[in-house]
This record gives C-alpha cells, structure tokens and sequence, in this order.
C-alpha cells in the first residue's frame, strides 16, 4: 500500500478495515445494494484457499457457490471452490498434483455442472507431455462429486502442427448428448472451435483465418453460447475488418452452423479512421435474450448489442468524462427477464478499483458498486473484478475480483438488494 509510509494514514486504514470485517459488509454507491465479502483469497503462491479467482461462478440449487482460481491450491497450480452459504470454503480438487503437471495446470476459465453433480472446464497449460514436447497445451477436464479428476483431452500432442488447436480461451458448454464445446488457440489458422465428444474424440469444428486476411476473424476470445437450431455464438478479438490495425482486424461477431459454416455477423471497426465508434476487439463471449439479440463488450470500453438483422447499437460506452462508471469492462455481461445488463468493469470507478454496473434497457446506468483502488488505501472490498457475474432468485449478485481483500490476493462478494 502507498500509505504505509505514513503511520497516521496506516492506522486509519487499519480501522477502516477492520470495522468492515467486523461488519462483513461494505457501503455500495447505488442506494439499493450493499456489499457483503463472503470469502477473501490469498495473496500468496502457495495459498492451498486459491489465489486469483478471474472465472466466473456457478450456482447449485442449496445456494453453493462453486468456480475456479487461477493459481495457488495445494500445489500452486490453481484449483477447484465450493463456498457453502455459511462461508465455507472447501477447495474441491488442486492443480498440478502429477507428474509434469498431467492433470493440467491454471484453470482461468468458469466451470459447467451436469445433472448428476460433475464439473467440467479447461486448464490453460499442463496435460499429456510426449518426449518431443516438454510443454503442456492445456486440458478439458471432469470433476467427479467425490473429488476424483479425469483428463478428458490433453492438447497439441504435435509442437509443430497443433491441429487439434492449443491452450484453451474459454471454457466449454454442453450439449443435450453430452459433448462438450470450446474454443482455443492453435488449429490450422489463427485459433479453433473445438468439439469434444463423449468418447473423447476431439474434432475441430471450424479454423479461425482460413480466409484471405482474416476476414472471418482471428484469435476466438471467451466462451460460446448456443440457440435452439445448434448455432453456436461467439466473438474473435482480431480479423473482419482488414483495414484495421495494419490489416490484423478488430474481432467479430460470428456463428457457426451444424454444418460448419461460419458466418461472421458483424466485423468491428467499420469506421476506423472515426476512432471506431462501433467497437473494437470484443474480449468475451456473448450473452443472448429472449428475442434473440446478442449482447457483448469491447475492449475500447463499449457496450453493445447485436439485432437478429444484425444491427449494431452501442449502447453504453464508459469512461467518457471522470470515469465514475469505470473502464475496461473484462468480465462479460449477464441479462435479467426485464432486459437489464449486469456486468463489470476492471478500473476506475468511484473509488478507483473498478465497479459493478447495471444498464437497463433505456441505457441508464447505474453503478452498483465501485472497488477500491489498493494502491491508494485499504481495499476489504477487492478490487479489479474481471469474471461475469452470477443471481440469484432473489436478485442477489456474486462476483469475483482480482486482488484485494484482506489479503490481497481477491474476494468472493454479494451484492444484495436494499430491503
């Protein structure tokens, strides 16, 4: 912290501490929610509680939360969560505990759950090792109810082909039968879809740049979403638009159909020498309604949302003036039954650290909450969330941030609604 330097400053935001731990609770900016930290990480490398929790949350039907850290577990190599409604942490499996890391290694992506209780995600690195390749590629894995973990595919066998694509970008979705669907980088071009059935055939579905410049997008970023018809539904952080940034492209929106045809539904940057009004590389998956409009962000700040006709509206773009509603907005958006968007943004804020915001469909937006900024005093609260958020059926909201806490190394938090 900047103020340990200054004993009188250290003391009072000793104070200011340790009256929200007391409390468990932290003001919000909006009026109708308040803050509460449900569990606050380690800081350290070889915190066993996780460290570095940037995926998003699960929920059960008894109100478990259940999500994954990036570093840290038992074995440094990230882990599994189950916090209880009470506040019990239990980390569910930890990472790195074979030989060269064989179970995979730095889960940064959200889990899936099935109905007979397994959870199912991606490590970035770690997996299968052949004596030509002394690097892991990445895993999909299963975590069975009783803690048992089973590699369902390890990644990149080949160091020079990479067909089967390599180090996962998002973490995966099922289908009714079972398989399961993600992308990564790797795959002939410029990144993959990947389609991973129940018997553990891997088959890419689609290769990102296989047309000439990129034009059907590069570098597939976040996770996929599904409609009744089996399309899948994401975003690539680079290709379409090939007179953006020195012909590389600034993402796409794009579709790809049972068939393997990939359409890309909108190409960002159209205006590009206007400062890309409309966007520019998206960097998480998209979130749909009822009516079939996708809903997404950019990294230079803008909230949007895609018509069946393909018809792009911005509708919110942050940090125009004193940045009270925040910057950088990483974690992807969730939509409620009325239309509202409840999302995060990763800095800035009241206070520095980033917020939680709702946009509702009139485009107000409403900042929920706004994160500390650490380097400027005591942050209990956390500070840069960076993974979606989860409700409840009360209209609770929980997250995840970055750093923070009473550690520093992040917070598990709810906003609950003001009765």
């Amino acid at each position: 912290m900047s103020c340990v330097t200054c004993e009188l400053k250290f003391w009072v935001a000793a104070i200011v501490l340790a009256i929200a731990l007391i409390a468990g609770l932290v003001p919000a900016d909006a009026k109708g929610f308040r803050e509460r930290i449900l569990h606050s990480f380690c800081s350290e490398q070889n915190c066993t509680d996780g460290r570095l929790a940037a995926s998003g949350l699960i929920m059960d039907g008894a109100g478990n939360l259940y999500g994954t850290t990036e570093v840290g577990g038992e074995h440094s190599g990230g882990a599994v969560f189950k916090l209880a409604p009470d506040g019990t942490e239990t980390v569910l499996y930890s990472f790195c505990s074979r030989d060269n890391c064989a179970d995979g290694s730095h889960p940064v992506y959200g889990l899936i759950a099935d109905g007979a209780g397994n959870f199912y995600g991606t490590t970035s690195y770690g997996g299968k090792r052949s004596k030509n390749w002394k690097g892991g590629a990445g895993t999909v894995f299963k975590l069975a109810p009783d803690g048992t973990e089973t590699v369902l595919y390890a990644f990149c066998p080949s160091p020079f082909t990479c067909i089967d694509g390599a180090y996962p970008s998002s973490g995966v979705i099922m289908d009714g039968a079972g398989n399961l669907y993600g992308t990564v980088g790797g795959g002939l071009y410029g990144g993959a879809i990947f389609k991973l059935a129940t018997d553990g055939t891997e088959h890419v579905l689609y290769s990102f740049c296989s047309q000439l410049k990129c034009a059907d997008g590069a570098g597939p970023k976040g996770g996929l979403i599904f409609d009744g018809a089996g399309n899948l539904y994401g975003t690539t952080l680079w290709g379409g638009n090939t007179h953006c940034y020195n012909h590389q492209g600034c993402g796409t929106v794009f579709r790809l159909a049972p068939d393997g045809t990939e359409t890309v539904l909108y190409a960002f940057c159209r205006k590009y020498r206007a400062g890309c009004p409309d966007g520019a590389n998206p960097l998480t998956g998209m979130t749909a309604d009822n009516a079939g409009n996708l809903y997404g962000t950019t990294a230079n700040d803008n909230v949007f949302k895609l018509a069946p006709d393909d018809t792009l509206t911005v509708l919110h773009s942050f940090c125009l003036t004193d940045c009270k509603d925040g910057t950088n907005p990483q974690g992807g958006l969730i939509v409620d039954s009325t239309g509202n968007l409840y999302g995060t943004t990763y800095v800035a804020g009241a206070h520095g650290g980033g917020t939680v915001f709702k946009l509702a469909p009139d485009r107000k937006l409403t900042v929920l909450h706004s994160f500390t900024n650490c380097t400027e005093s005591a942050c209990p609260d956390g500070e840069s969330p960076a993974a979606p958020l989860v409700m409840d059926s009360s209209g609770s909201i929980y997250g995840t941030t970055t750093s923070g806490g009473i550690d520093g190394g992040g917070v598990l938090f709810k906003l609950v609604p003001r009765q």
